[in-house]
């Protein structure tokens, strides 16, 4: 009964945001092709997007990838980009901050 009753339903959800409160980033879901003109080459770039919640005032940039060192550069191209920093930073399915597991020796 839920499911054909849901079937007429036109939900949507709105979600407020702030001015400056929220900043959104994450990895764009497809590479783009890089070719290099010395030597000729292609390569795969991942595309690093950061985005403010209130405006969608959005930034945009190709990576080499998708490890540590992109991510936190990224960051900090971005908030140079914004002239400032939000209040929140809200990854969206964060990979590359995320610690691996440290290796246990038996002692």
């Amino acid at each position: 009964m839920y499911r054909e009753w849901s079937r007429d339903q036109n939900c949507t959800l709105r979600q407020q945001h702030n001015p400056g409160e929220k900043l959104f980033v994450d990895y764009a879901g497809a590479t783009i092709p890089f070719t290099t003109a010395t030597p000729a080459r292609s390569t795969k770039r991942a595309i690093f997007v950061a985005a403010l919640g209130f405006s969608s005032y959005t930034f945009a940039e190709a990576t080499w990838s998708q490890e540590l060192p992109c991510w936190i550069g990224s960051h900090i191209r971005a908030f140079e980009y914004y002239r400032g920093l939000p209040m929140l930073v809200v990854p969206d399915n964060p990979k590359p901050e995320s610690p691996k597991p440290a290796a246990t020796s038996p002692i």
